[in-house]
């Protein structure tokens, strides 16, 4: 009769050649990767997991309810745009950066306890992040290599006043809701607060100017949601609602970023693969509710909607600048030569993109096209979100 330890070690081989994990012996667990199709689809599995798990009858998870619906709005609005290669994609990125914000001010506000809802609200929340974080036009402009140009760094000068004025405004509302003996909104105003303040200390660069391009729009959600807690005719926020409001709409406090135009009608990036996040549960993951071991990449190919692109070729496009539109304003696509344009949207027989009142504005700069590089993943993002 074998040893234990000689048993051990026969079973060790045996599972080995087998290609099989052994209990109780650790092993890297496979690498879960998407593009953004699925994570598209990951964020509206967990969303509509959650809502379905909150009793509509307490009055308690009201505001979490109304929080959940929009956000549903907003990822049904992301994949229309995403599957039609609708230029507004990247503007309903940012809508549903501000709603998942707001969500993130909502929730403990209403005391939730079940793990398995904060569980999917966790898991939507890391896939969006990730989402906004490698799909949105500020990775585009990261993969060009570029430093700031001239007309962002100005706008960027532009955005770190602004948020140095709504930090201060901030610190006094802090200081009456204090005073009131709000300790609640006190806080959810001073994390307001840090995040302007950190904008407005950024040093010029470029990865720091993108990551605030995210956290302007965290900050203008998390702002909404504290206010909408709060009595609609208190006379003490008037000053910031007028200061944020006007940040929200003035278009000229936008980014303007640099990128190639040829990729963006290509679309091919979308299909590029990231890791998944660790937040992400498996029971979230369309296909995924009872998976054996080592079946998650055939489960999330079997989700995905749209079948992968080529690889992104070297750029050969006109550099064009890329503005980060506000809600509401007017935008349009323009080039400054015609047959140029013409050429790189109908490159490699591909059919242009389809734009529909496009919700970016796209002009044509001096400087050379960009050197696009590949960026593989690694644990510590280039692009920061404050949304995890």
């Amino acid at each position: 009769m074998p040893r234990p330890r000689m048993a051990r070690a026969v079973g060790v081989a045996i599972a080995a050649l087998a290609g099989t994990a052994v209990p109780g012996f650790c092993a890297d667990p496979p690498v879960r990767r998407a593009d953004a199709h699925n994570l598209v689809q990951i964020a509206e599995t967990a969303c509509a997991g959650a809502s379905a798990r909150i009793d509509p009858r307490d009055p308690r998870f009201q505001p979490l309810r109304v929080s959940l619906s929009r956000m549903q709005n907003a990822l049904a609005e992301v994949q229309r745009r995403l599957e039609a290669r609708d230029l507004g994609f990247f503007q309903a990125l940012r809508s549903g950066t501000r709603t998942l914000a707001e969500m993130a001010v909502v929730v403990p506000r209403t005391g939730l306890q079940d793990p398995d809802t904060q569980r999917e609200i966790q898991s939507l929340s890391a896939a969006y992040a990730r989402l906004r974080n490698r799909y949105g036009q500020e990775w585009l402009r990261f993969r060009t290599g570029q430093p700031l140009n001239d007309e962002e760094r100005r706008r960027f000068e532009r955005m770190r006043a602004d948020q140095a004025l709504l930090a201060d405004q901030l610190a006094m509302l802090i200081a009456w809701a204090e005073t009131v003996g709000d300790s609640r909104t006190a806080g959810e105003l001073a994390r307001v607060a840090a995040q302007a303040g950190s904008v407005a200390r950024a040093p010029a660069t470029l990865d720091e100017a993108l990551n605030a391009s995210v956290v302007t729009d965290t900050i203008q959600g998390e702002y909404d949601a504290i206010r909408e807690a709060n009595p609609a005719d208190a006379p003490e926020w008037n000053e910031t609602d007028t200061l944020v409001e006007e940040l929200s709409t003035d278009a000229s406090v936008g980014f303007v970023f640099t990128t190639d135009l040829k990729t963006i009608q290509q679309w091919s990036y979308t299909n590029e693969e990231t890791d998944l996040p660790a937040d992400i549960a498996d029971a979230d993951i369309p296909g995924r509710r009872a998976p054996a071991r080592g079946a998650l990449d055939e489960a999330l190919a079997a989700a995905r909607r749209s079948p992968a692109s080529p690889a992104i070729e070297e750029p050969q496009a006109d550099e064009v600048s890329f503005v980060a539109a506000e809600p509401g304003g007017d935008e349009t696509l323009t080039a400054d030569d015609e047959d140029a344009t013409e050429d790189t949207e109908t490159a490699d027989d591909e059919e242009p993109a389809a734009v529909e009142e496009p919700a970016t504005t796209m002009t044509p700069m001096a400087p050379a096209s960009p050197q696009m590089t590949s960026l593989p993943d690694s644990p510590k993002p280039p692009l920061r979100s404050f949304l995890l």
